[in-house]
């Protein structure tokens, strides 16, 4: 009885653990230097549909090493989605595919914060991961830092 107990306990905190926030199948690669500290893959529900799902190339930033680089906007209390990035995602069989767009930071008291950091696009979860895998290796680029 204390076997079957603590098997049921184990799988309910993995499900948790797995369904917590709506993400799933995340994946990472550092992007060295160039002000990206990290950078990601996750997939978050659309809530409309089992089969689609937004695929987010997530940006962590050193954003002092960004602004001492590029002077970005600085509006006080005001959000700016002005810095241009760029992922990269690798495919199963070779080669990646690019997506670009601009992330939004906030700048309040002197301090700049991420607001949102990815990169979405809607896709077929299922037909995502046949090209692309559950776990997809990332890289990540600010365009105005790239060599």
């Amino acid at each position: 009885m204390k076997l079957k107990y603590t098997i049921i306990l184990s799988v309910l905190v993995f499900l948790l653990g797995c369904s917590e926030g709506g993400e799933g199948n995340v994946s990472s690669e550092k992007s060295a230097g160039g002000g990206i500290k990290d950078c990601s893959h996750s997939f978050r529900d659309t809530y409309d549909s089992d089969e689609e799902a937004y695929s987010n190339i997530e940006f962590s930033v050193d954003w002092k090493y960004v602004d001492s680089k590029v002077s970005l906007v600085k509006e006080e209390g005001k959000n700016s989605c002005s810095l241009a990035v760029i992922g990269y995602i690798e495919k199963k069989g070779g080669g990646e595919v690019s997506r670009s767009g601009n992330i939004c930071y906030r700048y309040e008291q002197g301090v700049i914060s991420n607001v949102q950091n990815w990169l979405p696009l809607r896709v077929n979860k299922n037909e995502f991961v046949e090209v692309f895998g559950n776990y997809p290796t990332v890289r990540c680029a600010i365009v105005d830092l790239m060599d």
